[in-house]
């Protein structure tokens, strides 16, 4: 049974009536980013599953950033990161069909959530017009009735509860999609979104405050710690998860991101219209790859993170261990210490959780502790 459906089905937990905003899902960088090449691999591959296998292992967030390739005999989408081109997006066999297919063949009584999140438009080839209703095109043809049924004027995607998200006009309830279309605040805006969001489809959203829709307004912290040091990556996620509020909104110039201040600070159960991305992923280039430092060092320290000793948080909002002690003492109790929603790796699967009394027994670790965390603490791990 997936995660999401067995949590759903769980008496006492209310899981169809959380927000998104009091949920946890795990989430891979790049997804689209797992094809071996001969070269590139190094700066880029960050992966290496698809992404309807890694579906099947739980993930439910996608961070995706497609590009255009222009042909005679047509457009096509894939996937980039620097100058690494990963999965196809649109065709039979593209992300797309692969993230329909796994809907599909759910159970009708399944309630899975994915969140596919798409950005970085401008940075390889920038998009067109014609481009972004393509591509938007392509989402409503090939997801069609798996995205979730609701416009952003009708519904506040990370405030409405679970099953009301997953429910359309006529009461049919079933497993869907959702779509962040250009959910990178560290991005410029595209013209194209700007004058055109108030008639995306259903099952599409814009976020703030990079965007301003009419109604039901939603944000995305994700600030990674753009280091290869793995001390650094966990003191930098933990200050950010505490300390929200001493970060801006952007850095980029554009007078949004300078109007828009700093963000809101995090809270225990999370903040209305607001999800707390934890990017645990090291950045190794130019001297290593993704996958290598992902397997032996950030992925297998991930358990430590809910386990950091008793905290001293200072003036500049950095977050360290007592003097003299580990980061040991202090578990991580959701619902007690600052939300955390999306739990956000590069190569998911490299290590597993194993306890053969637990329901989530063989799950990769990121997935097995997301699901977790929508029940109780990480630590100790005799769940």
């Amino acid at each position: 049974m997936p995660w999401m459906t067995q949590l759903h089905g769980t008496d006492g937990l209310g899981f169809g009536q959380r927000p998104l905003h009091q949920i946890t899902i795990p989430g891979t960088h790049d997804a689209g980013c797992y094809v071996d090449h001969a070269f590139g691999n190094m700066l880029s591959r960050t992966q290496t599953q698809d992404v309807g296998h890694q579906l099947a292992g739980g993930i439910r967030y996608f961070d995706l950033r497609p590009y255009q390739a222009s042909y005679v005999g047509g457009r096509e989408f894939w996937t980039f990161h620097g100058p690494y081109t990963g999965g196809r997006l649109d065709g039979p066999a593209g992300i797309l069909a692969q993230v329909a297919n796994f809907l599909g063949a759910l159970q009708a009584t399944d309630r899975e959530l994915v969140i596919l999140n798409l950005s970085h438009f401008g940075w390889a080839m920038p998009f067109k017009d014609a481009d972004h209703q393509a591509l938007i095109d392509a989402l409503q043809q090939i997801l069609g009735d798996h995205l979730v049924p609701h416009t952003q004027a009708a519904l506040n995607l990370f405030d409405a509860p679970y099953d009301t998200i997953l429910t359309d006009a006529n009461g049919v309830t079933a497993s869907r999609v959702a779509v962040l279309y250009d959910g990178a605040l560290d991005q410029r805006r595209e013209a194209y979104v700007t004058a055109n969001m108030a008639s995306l489809p259903a099952g599409l959203f814009v976020l703030s405050p990079k965007y301003t829709p009419a109604a039901n307004p939603i944000y995305l912290f994700d600030q990674y710690a753009n280091t290869n040091d793995l001390a650094a990556l966990q003191a930098d996620q933990l200050t950010k998860l505490n300390n929200r509020a001493n970060y801006p909104y952007s850095g980029v110039n554009e007078a949004w991101a300078q109007q828009a201040g700093n963000w809101t600070p995090n809270a225990a159960g999370g903040v209305n219209g607001t999800l707390h991305l934890f990017s645990w992923t090291l950045t190794p280039q130019p001297y290593s790859d993704p996958l290598t430092a992902a397997n032996a060092r950030s992925n297998p320290a991930l358990p430590r993170v809910f386990s950091v000793g008793d905290r001293v948080v200072r003036a500049d909002g950095r977050v360290s261990a007592c003097a003299g002690q580990a980061w040991t003492a202090w578990n991580y109790v959701p619902g007690t210490d600052n939300q955390i929603n999306i739990l956000y790796v590069d190569h998911y699967a490299s290590h597993r959780y194993v306890n053969l009394g637990s329901p989530f027994t063989g799950l990769a670790m990121p997935v097995a502790f997301a699901a977790q965390l929508n029940v109780g603490p990480v630590r100790p791990m005799t769940w």
